[in-house]
C-alpha cells in the first residue's frame, strides 16, 4: 500500500485501493475514562435554563442566546443584540431593546425552527439535515466556537480519533486525542479535578503549533459547576468570549418537558416539512389543512392571532416592534404580568437591553430575578391545589348555560378568593422584583436610555413610557 493512499484513508475514513475493494477504517479508540466521566458530570441534570452572552472581537455589542432543557428536550434560542439585529423585515437597528428571536426545539428525535413572528414553522426528523445550532452544555469542551457536526458532539466530523494519550501534569487530566494524516494534528483538553473533572482548557495544535484555544473560568450552581466564562483565541489572538450570565438547574419552576408550543406557535402557522404536505398548526400539533379549516368553521379553532399575524406582514409591521401591547409600565408586555411570574423572565430580559446592563449588572438582574421566582413558587406550591380549584370552579360557572342566585354569589366568592392568592404574586413583583432591578443601572445608563427613547420618539417609532418602571436618578448607582 501506497503512502499516499494511506493518508487519503485516514482524511476521508475510507481507503479504495485500485482493485475496487472497499477497506474500512480502523475502530476509533475507546474515549479515555477522564472525558467520559467529564461528559456525565456535565449532563448531570433533568432541567436547565441557561441565558449568555457572546462577545466577538470588533462587534460593540454582544450576542444573546438562551436555552432551556427538559428531560433531554432542548430549545436553543437566539435573541440577537439589545440594540436590535437586521432580521427578515424592517430594519429595526437601533431602536431600544428591538430584536427578533429564532428558536430551535429539539423534541422526540425532531427538530423544530422557528422564527418570531414568523408564518411558518420548520421541522426535520433526519438528523443529519437538522440546521445546525450551539449546545452550551458543550462549553469548555471545544476549542473554537463552530458548531459540530453531530449534534451534541464536541468533535467535528474529521476529527476522527487515531490514539488517545493521557498524562498527569500536577494533578490535572492532560488527555490527548491524535487525528489526521500522520497524526499531524492534537486536541487537548485539561481536565481539572477540582471542577468535578470539568475542562478548564482545550487546545488544537498542527506539528505541535497551536491554533486554537479555549480557556475556561467555573462557577458552583445548584451543587454543580458550570462554566461562568470561556474564552477563544486563533493563533494567539483573541477572538470572542462567552460569559453566563444566568444559569440554574433542576429547579421546581422549570417546564417538566418541552413541546412546539413553547416555540409561541399559534393555530394557523404553516408547518413545512421538506417532501411532505403542508401543514397547519392547530395548537397543539399539525393537521392537514382541510382538517384545519373544519376547525376553524366549526369554532373550535380561533383563528384570530393568524389573521392579526398575517396583517402585520401584510402591512410591514412583523417583526413585531415591541410597540405599546398593554400596560406602558411593562415594556410592551401584556397586561398582568405581575401576577405571571412565567412573564417575569421577559420582563428582566427587556429591562436589561433597555439600560443596556454590563454584565456584572445583568448577572446581579438574574441573581435577583431567581430569588423572586423561587419565591413566589414557593407560594404557588402552598397553595397550588386552591388555585387549580378556584380556576376550574370559575371556569365551570362562567361557561355554565344558566346560572342560579347561588351560582353568582358562588362565583364572586371564588373570583375574591383567586384574587386574594395571586394578590401575592403582585406584591413580590411591585415590592421586590422591580425595586430591585431600578438600583441596577448607574445615571448614565439612565440618561442614555432616555436619550434613546427620544430620539426612536422623534423618529416615529415613540416606545410606551416606562415613567413607572424607570429607576430615579435618586435610585442611580454612582
Amino acid at each position: 500500500m501506497s503512502a499516499l493512499l494511506t493518508v487519503i484513508s485516514r482524511c476521508v475514513g475510507v481507503l479504495v485501493p485500485l482493485t475496487g475493494t472497499v477497506i474500512p477504517p480502523p475502530p476509533s479508540p475507546a474515549l479515555p475514562e477522564a472525558l467520559r466521566i467529564a461528559e456525565e458530570v456535565r449532563n448531570q441534570f433533568a432541567t436547565a435554563e441557561i441565558e449568555w452572552q457572546h462577545t466577538i472581537s470588533g462587534e460593540v455589542e454582544p450576542r444573546i442566546y438562551s436555552a432551556r432543557y427538559a428531560q433531554g428536550e432542548f430549545i436553543h434560542v437566539y435573541r440577537g443584540t439589545a440594540s436590535g439585529v437586521r432580521l427578515p423585515g424592517p430594519d429595526r437597528s437601533g431602536q431600544p431593546f428591538a430584536f427578533a428571536k429564532s428558536q430551535i426545539l429539539i423534541e422526540s428525535g425532531r427538530q423544530w425552527e422557528y422564527m418570531d413572528e414568523s408564518r411558518v414553522v420548520r421541522t426535520c426528523a433526519d438528523e443529519a439535515k437538522y440546521i445546525p445550532y450551539d449546545d452550551i452544555r458543550l462549553l469548555g469542551f471545544k476549542d473554537n466556537i463552530g458548531v459540530p457536526d453531530r449534534p451534541g458532539s464536541y468533535l467535528y466530523e474529521h476529527e476522527k480519533m487515531l490514539r488517545y494519550d493521557v498524562q498527569d501534569d500536577d494533578g490535572v487530566v492532560v488527555v490527548s486525542g491524535i487525528y489526521g494524516p500522520n497524526g499531524v494534528f492534537k486536541k487537548t483538553w485539561r481536565l481539572d479535578p477540582r471542577f468535578d473533572m470539568q475542562p478548564v482548557a482545550c487546545v488544537v495544535s498542527m506539528h505541535d503549533e497551536e491554533f486554537n484555544r479555549s480557556e475556561t473560568i467555573y462557577q458552583q450552581v445548584d451543587g454543580r459547576w458550570f462554566p461562568e466564562s470561556t474564552t477563544f483565541t486563533v493563533e494567539g489572538k483573541h477572538h470572542s468570549r462567552i460569559v453566563v450570565t444566568r444559569v440554574s438547574f433542576d429547579q421546581p419552576w422549570h417546564d417538566p418537558e418541552l413541546t412546539p408550543s413553547d416555540l409561541g406557535l399559534i393555530p394557523g402557522i404553516e408547518v413545512l416539512e421538506a417532501g411532505k404536505p403542508v401543514m397547519k398548526w392547530d395548537g397543539v400539533k399539525p393537521v392537514d389543512v382541510d382538517e384545519y379549516y373544519r376547525l376553524t368553521q366549526s369554532g373550535e379553532i380561533d383563528n384570530n392571532a393568524i389573521v392579526a399575524l398575517h396583517r402585520r406582514h401584510k402591512e410591514g409591521l412583523a417583526p413585531r416592534r415591541y410597540a405599546d401591547q398593554g400596560d406602558s409600565a411593562f415594556y410592551g408586555l401584556p397586561g398582568k404580568v405581575e401576577r405571571q411570574p412565567r412573564l417575569w423572565e421577559d420582563f428582566v430580559r427587556r429591562f436589561i437591553a433597555y439600560y443596556r446592563l454590563n454584565e456584572d449588572q445583568t448577572k446581579e438582574a438574574w441573581k435577583h430575578h431567581g430569588a423572586c421566582v423561587a419565591d413566589a413558587h414557593e407560594h404557588r406550591s402552598k397553595h397550588d391545589r386552591e388555585l387549580r380549584e378556584m380556576a376550574e370552579r370559575i371556569t365551570k360557572l362562567e361557561e355554565s348555560p344558566s346560572s342560579s342566585g347561588e351560582d353568582e354569589t358562588e362565583l364572586i366568592a371564588c373570583r375574591k378568593r383567586l384574587d386574594e392568592l395571586e394578590a401575592y404574586f403582585g406584591r413580590v413583583f411591585e415590592e421586590r422584583l422591580k425595586p430591585g432591578l431600578a438600583k441596577l443601572p448607574t445615571q448614565a445608563q439612565i440618561d442614555a436610555a432616555r436619550a434613546r427613547e427620544s430620539a426612536a420618539a422623534r423618529d416615529g417609532e415613540a416606545e410606551p413610557s416606562r415613567t413607572d418602571v424607570q429607576p430615579s436618578r435618586t435610585a442611580a448607582q454612582p
